[in-house]
């Protein structure tokens, strides 16, 4: 008996599958789909060139099934072979997925793979200790960015560029407490909240409410005073601040919101009805 850790999927189904059977590939998806968008999101979190991409993973998956074979084009028959699978679907699919790349650009699947002949890319306006996976706290030592040691010409006089963080700081200060302004200061300096919770000897999350209702509070104050300042506010003329605690407002009435969710149930069903069908 194959171990096919947790997938659900049988040995008969995946030998269908690997023939093309479209029903088994169906029934595979949609019992499995809970565990796919779980490991898609998780993936996506912690790869940051596939933020965002979660959903697009999901849906590639599908696609690759039509592959169902690992990147070094080792078929699917096991757990193991099955969850590597699914990650290489993930990896890949920036670039079109496994079923797409083996038929259009297979050198993205033989050898180095992405390594040699893909290109990634990284901010440079983020900091190196806020990267994903660095493992290591963001502090002065590394929350330089990438754009601070690459070497280039300082095009950001001769475009007219003004750093008014130090003008930021003196419009707000008489709005926030001593802490809530150390706070302020260093978040928009760019230091995460574990930083700032390690400088401040408390969690900053928890001041960082407080902050953000003060300023929305005093919305209109702070951006007549960075007006005076010769900062260009036009953009935010005649805009309240978000304000997470106002109702939520819908293009739909209510009724065709309800009629929606009343379709979506109905065809939910008729799914669930045709895969216990076909799983018969």
């Amino acid at each position: 008996m194959t171990d096919w850790r947790g997938w659900l999927i049988t040995d008969e189904q995946a030998e269908l599958i690997r023939g093309g059977d479209i029903p088994a590939r169906n029934r595979f998806y949609f019992e499995n789909l809970a565990r796919i968008k779980g490991m898609a999101y998780n993936y996506a979190y912690k790869t940051p060139r596939c933020r965002g991409y979660g959903v697009d993973m999901v849906s590639c998956l599908y696609v690759d099934l039509g592959y169902f074979r690992q990147d070094n084009g080792k078929p699917v028959v096991d757990g193991l072979s099955l969850s590597r699978f699914v990650v290489a679907s993930f990896r890949y699919c920036l670039y079109g997925g496994l079923l797409y790349l083996s038929e259009n650009n297979p050198k993205l699947l033989s050898g180095g793979g992405l390594a040699v002949y893909a290109a990634d890319c990284l901010s440079l306006d983020k900091p190196f200790g806020g990267m994903q996976n660095a493992k290591r706290h963001q502090d002065d030592k590394n929350a330089c960015t990438l754009g601070e040691v690459v070497p280039a010409p300082d095009m950001l006089e001769g475009l007219g560029f003004v750093d008014h963080t130090d003008d930021l700081k003196a419009v707000v200060a008489d709005l926030l407490s001593p802490r809530e302004n150390v706070y302020f200061g260093l978040f928009i300096e760019g230091y995460g909240n574990a930083e700032i919770s390690r400088r401040l000897g408390y969690k900053g999350s928890n001041c960082a409410p407080r902050v953000r209702e003060k300023l929305r509070k005093n919305c209109s104050l702070i951006l007549s005073r960075l007006a005076a300042l010769g900062v260009s506010v036009d953009g935010y003329e005649n805009k309240a601040p978000y304000n997470p605690k106002t109702d939520k407002v819908y293009k739909l009435s209510p009724e065709r919101r309800a009629r929606a969710a009343e379709l979506k149930r109905i065809r939910e069903a008729k799914k669930r009805a045709l895969l216990s069908a076909t799983s018969i």
